[in-house]
């Protein structure tokens, strides 16, 4: 006989680890199971080498054969071993048979036909050996009427899923004692025993009594979880009479009843759709797969609810997709395509839990378990093709398939939603509350009776047709929500937004959802006080009452990232704090880690930037609100946007090009905007918001110059006549300013071409303006026209008007954005030269003045804010210092770090005040820049709102100071000390 058993090992050492605790069991019990079989004359009468369809009756005589109790128990678990690996062993072998030379569409019949076999075979085993174990535990005990119910997959051999049914009469105390000891043998030798089902209902371990069922089922929906284990029971062993009895007092109320009460059904439906959604949300991880939750899960969900609407009493899955052909026959393809993806999976995992291992999640970044998964493919037949493996090939498959599944899930998702929506009692109120007052028919307050009726549905978290009905813009339910809440006295109004609060933790999802329609139609609704306290109820309750809020909330912005977004920027400042402070409790796992810090930095968005910067990242967010995953990956929206300028060059239509140019626009000042927030250099800031502010410009004159030729019929040759100048901070390549000053320049005097360019430069400001930035075109007031003629400049410069320096000074700022090399040569020698270069002792003494004259007027006034820009030591001084330097030794360098180094190598006896001016330049333009993004665009700094800034520029509050109190120290210290570098140099400079 050990030949046998040698060979039986031999081919079992290729099954999983699992799989050898039966090896271990035989090597155990054999012997002494065949010297008693011989001994009693019976071991032809049982079958230890092949599969039997006898096994009750082999059993029989093993158990007969024994002389101990402990013996029995011994054989018992020997000849369960050996028959669970015939059965594994035998039904690959028939499976690769049959799947010889078969191509992959022509593999699903198999597969098919393989799990149900299985099953099947694991079912009639299993069920074989329980019974005996239960005979023999039970003795001569008294045990009442009972079944026992597989509640889960049939072929899987991970755990059986079953619960224990009995009748309620006393002797079940013994039932739930023999439960127990079947558990520990089945855990020991076998396959181990889940008992969910019965754990939640009754006051015994393993068993409950249908009346148990019906009071723990009656008030409210409980778990849907054991719901769906009801509803997917079948019989195991036990009483058939029992079990229909469970069945039509138990299960049967939720399944669909036409014109009848469907409140269970609904219930249902609503718990298990909230789940499937879940799961269609989520994203195949990278590095690991795991069927169930991939694929398995919502498959599963979408059978069950075609099961429960269209009344099917069939268990398996594979039936009740071949009734819901049937029965449905408009959605046939769809029914097809889930029984492929639910084949598919199935006879993966199962495959791999023979020949890997029980675990749900398979590691792709493990070498052996790679080694092992290409066992798996060659099973299901897969090959290796050239280079790519048969693991290559599957793994390719899985991922097609999950997709697949998906497609198919959310389509008919769609029309679940649409039964649910027939018979919801909320939809018939929604219904009955769309007219206008007088004329809604609703007698009842909304307000508290749906409060009232999704008492019954606690734990639900499908409400997508409820929100439906009310974002309806042709509807005034949530009109006459409002108005009902509104309508009771503010004792109740307090009673009523407490027990909501405490509603909406049930589904984040919809409560935030909910939140998020009301306060954006706050004004509409006249219901600001409202959404305040619901706002606050919603915070109140998430913070003490919700269980695990950081991992929900997590996954809500996960899923669904624009609507946090807008929820956070509905609430007060002080809410969104709250919200901030319960996200720093910890989350474990390293994905919802990653996305709650993701979620952190948004609240810190809305709660510490301005106005000036919510703009672009409101508008961009709202587009694309996938860019939220790159808040704290600016590297990823750089390429991003830099993907958007490639396809600008691509596109024909004005308006596709112009929509795409100011998404590129807004994306790259969210992303400088973020660096600069996060600490990144200031000169790099600087450098990339010039860089797409210039790209933004150029290529926006160009579109515009094409749809201006397009609307005219044609062109006219410009011949490099025109040129477009930024003066202030754009001229001086600083980031963040909130305005643009231009100077659009044309040299030549034809009244046509005038004309058509200021035709371009008009619809170049539309857009300008629609980015929220306003453009300023210097000389527009003086001509006219947004085209300045360099004639009328040169006349300008020729008068004798005291205030034209002022002018020049724009002019000498100045730099080219659009036009040739060689008008900027032409310019310089046609009006700066000569108005300005050649009378620069007129200009300086002016410029002094003026300088001079702004200090005496900052001197009289004593403010507590920072001027920076105005104020003495601050960026007008050193910008009117330059300006002079400049026009004295003829530099065409922009006011910014390469004039400094220019007039640094000119003055090398200045070199080191030069230097601290440069530094205090930087200091003040960070300073303003970080104010711009956290407080408000303003020139002008509120000392009392200076703590953010203060916080990125790393300054640290000790027992004396705070962080602001020491930024403003630095700030008068280093004020002081560049006036009186200025006014040195102003002494210094007699003249040019």
């Amino acid at each position: 006989m050990h030949q046998y058993f040698n060979r039986l090992k031999i081919r079992a050492s290729v099954l999983g680890n699992h799989q050898q605790k039966y090896i271990r069991i035989i090597e155990k019990y054999l012997d002494p199971l065949l010297e008693n079989l011989e001994n009693a004359g019976k071991l032809e009468n049982i079958h230890l080498w092949k599969g039997t369809s006898r096994l009750s009756e082999e059993m029989d005589v093993i158990l007969s054969v024994a002389s101990t109790d402990e013996e029995k128990l011994h054989f018992l678990a020997c000849y369960y071993s050996l028959q669970i690996l015939h059965l594994n062993l035998r039904s690959i072998d028939i499976l690769r048979l049959q799947l010889t030379g078969k191509s992959k569409g022509e593999r699903f019949p198999v597969y098919k036909q393989f799990m149900l076999q299985a099953g099947k075979e694991f079912r009639v085993l299993t069920a074989a050996y329980m019974q005996k174990l239960i005979d023999f535990f039970s003795g001569s005990k008294s045990l009442p009427e009972f079944t026992i119910l597989g509640v889960g997959s049939m072929a899987h051999q991970d755990d059986i899923d079953i619960g224990v049914i009995d009748d309620g009469c006393p002797t079940r105390v013994n039932l739930d004692k023999v439960v127990n000891k079947l558990r520990k043998e089945m855990f020991k030798n076998a396959t181990e025993l889940h008992f969910y089902l019965s754990e939640h209902v009754g006051s015994a371990f393993y068993t409950a009594s249908i009346q148990e069922y019906k009071e723990l089922l009656g008030k409210e929906l409980q778990d849907f979880v054991i719901i769906s284990e009801m509803l997917n029971a079948a019989s195991i062993l036990g009483s058939d009479r029992l079990f229909k009895k469970f069945k039509s007092e138990v299960t049967l109320r939720y399944h669909y009843r036409p014109r009848q009460d469907n409140k269970y059904h609904e219930g249902y439906l609503r718990g298990i759709l909230g789940e499937c959604r879940s799961f269609l949300l989520r994203k195949i991880s990278e590095t690991k797969l795991n069927p169930k939750d991939d694929a398995l899960r919502m498959i599963s969900i979408l059978i069950l609810s075609g099961k429960t609407i269209f009344r099917i009493y069939r268990r398996n899955r594979w039936d009740i997709l071949s009734v819901l052909k049937r029965k449905d026959p408009d959605r046939k393809e769809l029914y097809s395509n889930l029984e492929e993806a639910l084949t598919f999976f199935e006879i993966f995992r199962h495959v791999y839990q023979l020949y890997v291992g029980l675990e749900e999640e398979i590691y792709l970044d493990d070498p052996i378990m790679i080694e092992n998964m290409e066992l798996v493919a060659q099973i299901l037949g897969y090959q290796q093709m050239g280079a790519i493996s048969a693991w290559d090939h599957l793994l390719i498959h899985y991922h097609e398939y999950v997709d697949f599944a998906k497609r198919t899930v959310s389509a008919l998702l769609k029309d679940v939603t649409g039964h649910i929506n027939s018979l919801s009692a909320f939809t018939n109120i929604a219904k009955s509350v769309k007219e206008q007052d007088p004329y809604r028919s609703y007698p009842g307050n909304i307000a508290i009776d749906f409060l009232k009726i999704s008492k019954f549905f606690r734990g639900t978290k499908f409400w997508d047709d409820i929100i439906d009905a009310l974002k309806d813009e042709n509807s005034f339910a949530l009109q006459h929500f409002v108005n009902d809440f509104k309508q009771l006295k503010p004792r109740l109004q307090n009673v009523l937004i407490e027990k909501y609060g405490i509603a909406f933790q049930q589904s984040l999802y919809t409560s935030i959802t909910f939140l998020t329609l009301l306060a954006k139609n706050k004004n509409k609704l006249g219901c600001t006080k409202l959404i305040y306290s619901l706002n606050d109820a919603f915070i109140k309750n998430l913070w003490h009452k919700c269980v695990d809020p950081v991992p929900r909330m997590v996954r809500v912005f996960r899923w669904y990232p624009n609507l946090l977004n807008d929820f956070l920027a509905t609430l007060t400042t002080n809410q969104q704090e709250k919200i901030a402070l319960i996200l720093k409790r910890d989350v474990w796992e390293p994905q919802q880690q990653k996305f709650k810090e993701l979620l952190m930095s948004l609240c810190e968005i809305h709660i510490n930037t301005s106005h000036y910067f919510k703009r672009f990242f409101t508008r961009t967010v709202s587009k694309h609100p996938n860019y939220l995953q790159y808040l704290k990956d600016t590297a990823s929206l750089q390429q991003i946007a830099k993907g958007m300028l490639g396809t600008i060059d691509s596109i024909t239509d004005y308006f596709e090009q112009k929509m795409q140019l100011n998404s590129y626009h807004d994306l790259e000042f969210l992303r400088v905007g973020l660096e600069a927030i996060q600490g990144a250099p200031f000169d790099q800031i600087n450098e990339q918001f010039t860089e797409f502010s210039d790209n933004y410009l150029q290529i926006l004159f160009d579109i515009c110059k094409q749809e201006v030729d397009k609307q005219r019929g044609g062109p006219i040759p410009t011949r490099d006549l025109i040129a477009i100048y930024a003066t202030g901070g754009h001229a001086r390549e600083q980031a963040f300013d909130d305005d643009w000053d231009l100077i659009v320049l044309l040299n030549e005097k034809d009244k046509d071409l005038r004309e058509y360019c200021n035709r371009i430069i008009a619809m170049m400001n539309s857009e300008i303006i629609s980015r929220g930035t306003m453009p300023h075109y210097r000389f527009a007031d003086h001509f006219g026209y947004y085209v300045t003629l360099v004639d009328d400049l040169d006349e300008l410069f020729s008068s004798n008007d005291p205030e034209v320096f002022i002018d020049k000074s724009q002019i000498l700022s100045a730099r080219m954005i659009v036009g040739s090399t060689k008008f900027q040569k032409d310019f310089e020698e046609r009006i700066i030269r000569p108005h300005i270069y050649n009378n620069c002792r007129q200009y300086a003494r002016q410029m002094i003045k003026e300088l001079k004259s702004r200090h005496r007027d900052a001197a009289k006034y004593k403010d507590e804010n920072i001027d920076i820009k105005e104020g003495i030591g601050g960026l007008r001084d050193i910008e009117f210092l330059l300006l002079i330097y400049k026009a004295k030794y003829n530099l065409r360098e922009p006011l910014n770090w390469k004039l400094v180094k220019k007039i640094s190598e000119i003055e090398p006896d200045h070199r080191e005040k030069i230097t601290k001016l440069k530094e205090h330049s930087d200091f003040l333009k960070r300073l303003r820049d970080l104010y711009r993004l956290t407080v408000s665009a303003d020139d002008v700094l509120q000392t009392d709102q200076l703590d953010t800034v203060a916080q990125i520029m790393k300054y640290k509050r000790d027992k004396e100071k705070t962080r602001v109190d020491k930024l403003i120290e630095e700030y008068n210290k280093r004020s002081k000390e560049v006036s009186q570098i200025v006014d040195s140099f102003l002494q210094d400079m007699k003249g040019c």
